[in-house]
């Protein structure tokens, strides 16, 4: 019997869907792919831009949760960029 599915990852490109089996612990699901069922992180597939389709409240909220998480990691990583560049107009020019 197939396990029932929480959701599905949807590729950015290519628009494939890996099916969301299971929401483990904190952002790590159980997923399954072609040949075998494995386990990955939210984050991993955020910073992949992955989407997620989904009705399951939990796993919806550990996603939006790790989206968040990524934006503020951008955001902070633009920052230490423009900070940089502050800092040494020139040597970014080239």
């Amino acid at each position: 019997m197939e396990p029932e599915t929480i959701g599905a990852l949807i590729h950015p490109v290519s628009g494939a869907r890996t099916p969301v089996l299971a929401l483990l612990s904190g952002d790590q699901i159980r997923a399954r792919g072609k040949c075998v069922d494995f386990d990955t992180h939210l984050r991993s597939a955020v910073r992949g831009g992955y989407t997620l389709e989904s009705n399951d409240h939990d796993l919806l909220g550990a996603w939006e949760k790790q989206r968040q998480a990524v934006d503020a990691e951008h955001s902070r990583i633009q920052q230490e960029l423009q900070e940089l560049a502050d800092l040494h107009p020139e040597g970014l020019k080239k």
